[in-house]
């Protein structure tokens, strides 16, 4: 009976500390909960940045994942969007603070009204992919074929210039407003559309599907990627953030520079959404620059264009 007893007395001891271990467990994990969380709140000191599963991201991925922020004591929220459209959308609403968009898009969005600040030039570039089913092997056989692009962006800049270097016209050609990346590359897999402009590394993938490179703005001179931010960020406090995100940036620019882009591959399979074996296929060297101010010939050439296409599209009554 004595024996009993004390079993009894001990058991319920052991279940006393397993049941005060349980809760200080439970306890521990909301507590972890609740400060992820609190982290990804945003507040006056975090920046807010609008990405892409573009390699011109790339910096911003490194610079998050290496800590290069953090050693910063920078609070960064990356808010991914598949559509370049759909982060000018964000940036025109202030919920991202800075966002990766173009010059073109940049320029349409401050005749609509709404001031952003083209805080940098990036290192975006795009190829025009045709589709081989379509047999289009040069620029002069677009004629009467569909190019997937986006209206008012880059890409409708560069649709231009490919198509009036042959002199096509331009009712020949029929630029279709395709704004999603991933679903661009999607219908050109799946030979919905004769030809369309893709970034790295989307345009790798198009390529190791064997679908033709008919130009690739790496060739020319142009930078027409840019880093937009809310103007806001040039005031008080907020140009503190900016300083410490371009000495971060910097940082994982260096480092690319010293390991080059496979380096990060894991990174860009997991952002961009490609697979292993198509991303062990992008350019080892893609070209990235440091953080620097947009250039009066690019400014330019978005100018000149923005002119040609409002002449455009009085003379179509639109």
């Amino acid at each position: 009976m004595y024996f009993c007893n004390v079993y009894t007395h001990l058991s319920m001891k052991y279940a006393f500390y397993i049941l005060l271990c349980l809760i200080q467990l439970f306890i521990g994990c909301q507590s972890k909960e609740r400060k992820q969380q609190n982290d990804q709140t945003p507040t006056s000191k975090t920046l807010t940045i609008g990405v892409l599963p573009t390699i011109d991201c790339l910096p911003v991925y490194i610079a998050l994942q290496a800590e290069l922020f953090k050693h910063q004591e920078l609070d960064v929220i990356l808010c991914p969007f598949n559509s370049q459209m759909d982060l000018d959308t964000a940036l025109m609403g202030g919920s991202v603070k800075m966002g990766f968009t173009d010059i073109i898009r940049l320029q349409k969005l401050a005749d609509d009204g709404y001031r952003l600040i083209p805080y940098a030039a990036t290192s975006a570039h795009w190829q025009l992919i045709s589709n081989r089913s379509s047999r289009i092997n040069t620029l002069k056989q677009l004629d009467d074929k569909m190019i997937a692009m986006t209206r008012f962006s880059a890409t409708a800049l560069l649709s231009d210039i490919v198509t009036d270097s042959v002199k096509l016209k331009e009712d020949r050609v029929y630029k279709v407003q395709i704004n999603d990346i991933s679903l661009r590359l999607l219908m050109l897999l799946n030979n919905e559309m004769d030809a369309m402009w893709l970034p790295e590394p989307q345009a790798t993938v198009a390529r190791l599907h064997k679908h033709p490179l008919l130009y690739d703005t790496r060739k020319q001179d142009d930078r027409l990627g840019v880093i937009a931010i809310q103007p806001n960020m040039q005031e008080g406090a907020q140009t503190q953030l900016l300083k410490q995100f371009a000495t971060a940036y910097n940082m994982a620019i260096d480092s690319i520079k010293r390991f080059g882009v496979r380096h990060y591959l894991p990174l860009i399979e997991s952002y961009c959404m490609i697979r292993p074996s198509q991303a062990d296929s992008i350019d080892n060297n893609y070209p990235f620059f440091h953080l620097d101010s947009l250039r009066e010939k690019d400014i330019n050439k978005a100018n000149i264009w923005k002119k040609n296409e409002t002449a455009r599209n009085n003379r179509k009554g639109l």
